[in-house]
Formats: C-alpha cells, sequence, structure tokens
C-alpha cells in the first residue's frame, strides 16, 4: 500500500486557467510539490497574499484566492527530496513522515491528472490529512491479556 498516494502544490487561483490548460510546469526548472495538503496552502496562501513576515521572503503577493492543486503521485515523474526545503537540522527528533513530505521535480504534470482544490479548503485539507493519517498511523497494538 502506498503511504501517501497524492501530491499537493499550493498557488494562486490567478493561475487556474493556465493550469487547467497547462497542468503544473516547473518553474525556474523546478515544481514543488508535498504530500501535506496544509503545507500546499500555506504555499498558496504565500503566493496569494506574499510572504511578508517568512524568513527569507522575496516574493509579493500576486492576489487571487489561495488554491491547492492535488494529483495522484503516480502522476508526478522523477520525484526527488526538495533541497529547497530541506537540512540535515531539521531532521533532528521528528518522525520520518514529518521530514520526508516535500518533493521536487523538473517534469510537467498534464492537466488531466489534476484536481484543483478552492472552496472550504481548511475542512477539505483536514478531511484529506484524516486520510493520510489514517494509512500512515502504526497500527495500535492490542492490549495484553492476563494469562
Amino acid at each position: 500500500m502506498t503511504r501517501f498516494r497524492y501530491l499537493f502544490h499550493g498557488t494562486s487561483s490567478v493561475y487556474r486557467k493556465n493550469i487547467r490548460e497547462d497542468g503544473l510546469l516547473p518553474s525556474y526548472g523546478v515544481l514543488h510539490l508535498t504530500t501535506h495538503p496544509f503545507v500546499a496552502l500555506w504555499e498558496a496562501q504565500g503566493t496569494v497574499f506574499g510572504e511578508e513576515g517568512f524568513p527569507g521572503a522575496y516574493k509579493p503577493g500576486v492576489g487571487g484566492f489561495p488554491l491547492v492543486v492535488m494529483m495522484k503521485r503516480s502522476a508526478a515523474k522523477r520525484l526527488l527530496i526538495d533541497p529547497a526545503w530541506y537540512d540535515k537540522g531539521q531532521a533532528t527528533g521528528r518522525r520520518l513522515v514529518q521530514v520526508r513530505g516535500e518533493f521536487a521535480t523538473d517534469i510537467p504534470i498534464s492537466p488531466i491528472h489534476l484536481s484543483l482544490l478552492e472552496y472550504d479548503l481548511d475542512k477539505v485539507c483536514h478531511r484529506l490529512m484524516e486520510e493520510i493519517n489514517s494509512v500512515t498511523r502504526l497500527p495500535s497494538l492490542a492490549p495484553l491479556k492476563d494469562a
């Protein structure tokens, strides 16, 4: 069973038409994807409103509304751990699923593989996280019985 069936990308509704026509295209040679819908939502809000207040921020907001793009993981080819997201210190004290959730690819993703999540994003992201957690949780141990 695949632990993370979906990948997500956060952007702005300003790009909706282009995404529906051309899919997700690498920007400056790379397309950033995540296994966590709330990370995608956070990235979408940064794209919409700008990244002021974030360390190392350099992009102004483009406007529009947050848009989360969802795809089956199999739609993304040549995935690598995103080097822009990680450094070795981030892994200290964290579980693997918390550290290995950000990926990058240089291959475009066709619009036929994409679903656009635009409404009730907080509610939708919570539902998706419940689904993800149901697959990634370790099975609970049955209570021991006295012999």
